[in-house]
């Protein structure tokens, strides 16, 4: 089991036998997630105290300039973290009755403005896949992505036969999305025992009453 690799595909039962048996990865994935929110909490809270001492808006627009605030740096905090918290925060992104509009509308730009990973990495990614140099196969690839998701960006290219296609690659390290799909199982698995006990609590200090 401890010798045992990552799997190249994801199998949830063979994702949780790895982790189980390397907690220090979960640990140091948890931290840095804890951090990134941590440091996005104080620059809301500075930013915060900064505005109310100079500005003289009213409740309603700081309110509303608060909300925007808010959601820009979930925005950014969410990039960060990668593929799993970019699709947490394109669900969240349809949910303003849950979170406000302001942050829902700002969580929306992850769904179409998500920043592709540089060039350079795409052509060592196509390289690697093709197990050739690019101009093998391609006359032409588009100096920037035409599009770019969590998962994969779009480049424009032309192969060396002049036929016009789109090349979809895959980000790199994408095998970190196990880890974090890991995490929010057994966080999904707590927060249901969890309230199951908080639950019973409640109907047995109602049944003694």
């Amino acid at each position: 089991m401890w010798t045992k690799p990552l799997p190249e595909a994801y199998n949830a039962q063979e994702a949780d036998d790895y982790f189980k048996c390397r907690p220090h990865i979960v640990a140091l994935r948890l931290i840095e997630v804890f951090g990134s929110f941590a440091s996005a909490a104080i620059r809301i809270r500075i930013s915060g105290i900064i505005k109310s001492k100079t500005s003289n808006a009213d409740s309603e627009t700081e309110e509303y300039n608060s909300q925007h605030k808010f959601g820009m740096v979930l925005k950014e905090t969410m990039l960060n973290l990668g593929p799993t918290f970019i699709k947490v925060g394109q669900s969240l992104s349809s949910r303003p009755d849950i979170i406000g509009f302001q942050i829902t509308k700002a969580l929306s730009e992850l769904h179409d403005q998500i920043p592709p990973f540089p060039r350079t990495l795409a052509m060592k990614i196509i390289e690697e896949e093709l197990g050739s140099p690019v101009d093998t196969f391609f006359s032409y690839i588009s100096e920037e992505a035409i599009a770019a998701t969590s998962f994969r960006q779009v480049c424009r290219a032309t192969t060396v036969d002049g036929v016009d296609v789109a090349v979809k690659i895959q980000r790199p390290n994408l095998k970190h999305v196990f880890r974090d799909v890991y995490i929010m199982r057994v966080g999904v698995r707590f927060l249901i025992i969890f309230h199951f006990f908080t639950f019973s609590l409640y109907i047995y200090q109602k049944n003694k009453k």
